[in-house]
């Protein structure tokens, strides 16, 4: 029991941040902003909650399904890592560097929770890459449950910074909110390494005996 609590902690461990990260709560708070200038206090709350149980649905349903999409098209949770991992170094280094590509504020639609802020804001190809990874990573259903907690978690905090989001840019101001997001850029290449790194250690039983034989033959 004692290893299995050892192993839910270390899962956690590099599926919460991993999650918090490349849903960026202080990039989404900053768009927020724009998105919700002139709204009430009420409505903003409201296009918050709508936003993040959005984000919820979409998460929720590549984590639960990401096993299956594996077994559909017959890719290994390691060759997943390792191109998952060169995509979200990616988008890491496009943070860092302030190059990230998002929806403009003038693309307001009808309902502006849904699309752009939840979908592809906070939902984006890099979190749908993240829980397809973790998914993979998760042992049983077990761990599962905790990656769907996990997601619960990370829209919480997004939920809490969305609807704080003007005392937050006025306590870092512009220049504390651009290095905020330049660390979390950071973070996420750094994770991102870690999942290749995890993928090219996982092969490798897989690659020697295909190496050996390729030797043979030569």
């Amino acid at each position: 029991m004692t290893d299995l609590i050892k192993e839910i902690l270390s899962y956690i461990g590099l599926a919460l941040p991993a999650l918090i990260v490349i849903t960026n709560p202080v990039s989404a708070a900053t768009f927020f902003i724009s998105l919700t200038e002139g709204m009430k206090q009420k409505e903003i709350k409201r296009t918050a909650l709508k936003a993040c149980l959005a984000s919820m649905w979409v998460m929720s349903v590549f984590a639960i399904f990401g096993t299956f999409i594996f077994k559909i098209f017959n890719i290994t949770i390691y060759a997943f890592q390792i191109a998952g991992g060169i995509i979200l170094f990616g988008v890491g280094m496009d943070i860092r560097k302030g190059r990230r590509n998002e929806p403009s504020a003038s693309q307001k639609g009808d309902d502006l929770s849904i699309v752009p802020l939840a979908i592809p804001m906070i939902a984006g190809p890099g979190a749908i890459t993240t829980c397809l990874m973790l998914a993979g990573e998760a042992n049983n259903i077990i761990f599962l449950g905790v990656l769907i907690a996990c997601i619960a978690v990370s829209l919480i905090i997004m939920y809490v910074v969305l609807t704080h989001s003007s005392k937050f840019t006025l306590v870092l101001g512009e220049g504390g909110v651009r290095i905020v997001v330049r660390l979390m850029g950071l973070i996420l290449a750094v994770i991102a390494v870690q999942f290749v790194l995890n993928g090219i250690k996982g092969s490798i039983p897989m690659l020697i005996p295909v190496i050996s034989k390729c030797l043979k033959i030569s």
